[in-house]
């Protein structure tokens, strides 16, 4: 497999798209509000919760909590259980202190349920 360098023209003219873009700065708040509306998030509580009935279960997971717990997984990615509980640790070398401050550890994984 043969891989060919692109003419330097070629990156002068992505730079230029790339460089055009005139609209406003947004956030990282107002960015994943944009990719997540409000509607989006009240349907996934009512699901979640609903379907912790199901199984005899109270969840009550609030809009504000799922939007915290969708955070954490893009922000970690999707990690195995093991893993995960990492953040929460106290180690400096593992510790996250947005998300250990932003959720419960248990509560997270209740929710993940």
């Amino acid at each position: 497999m043969k891989i060919r360098l692109l003419e330097k023209q070629h990156w002068e003219i992505a730079l230029e798209v790339t460089n055009s873009y005139e609209g406003p700065v947004l956030s990282h708040l107002q960015c994943f509000e944009k990719m997540f509306s409000s509607q989006v998030f009240r349907l996934l509580v009512e699901m979640s919760n609903t379907y912790a009935g199901y199984n005899n279960h109270s969840l009550n997971v609030s809009v504000n909590e799922m939007k915290v717990f969708v955070a954490v997984i893009m922000l970690t990615g999707y990690l195995k259980p093991k893993y995960m509980r990492i953040f929460w640790e106290e180690q400096s070398d593992t510790y996250n202190k947005l998300i250990a401050q932003s959720i419960r550890r248990d509560r997270f994984f209740e929710i993940r349920q």
